[in-house]
């Protein structure tokens, strides 16, 4: 996806611990021309396949912007595994 501006790649970050501050982030990057959004997978989620799917997903619902997966090992992120 390009940055509608610039023609060219635009990534926001968008890693917050509720569903709603990281939509609020994503729809203001997304106003600001970025195509994409990589959102970290916070601690305060877990680990477990069915918590992350749960996160993502009602952010998914609520934008159109693309999502990009960013990890981080605990405490700061949910330290997503390969299998994951």
């Amino acid at each position: 996806m390009l940055d509608r501006k610039r023609g060219r790649p635009f990534v926001v970050g968008a890693s917050a611990n509720s569903v709603d501050d990281v939509v609020r982030m994503v729809e203001r990057g997304a106003a600001a021309g970025a195509s994409s959004a990589m959102i970290m997978a916070p601690a305060s989620v877990g680990s477990e396949v069915g918590s992350l799917v749960d996160f993502f997903g009602a952010i998914a619902a609520r934008t159109d912007v693309e999502i990009v997966l960013q990890n981080a090992p605990p405490p700061v992120g949910s330290g997503l595994s390969v299998e994951t």
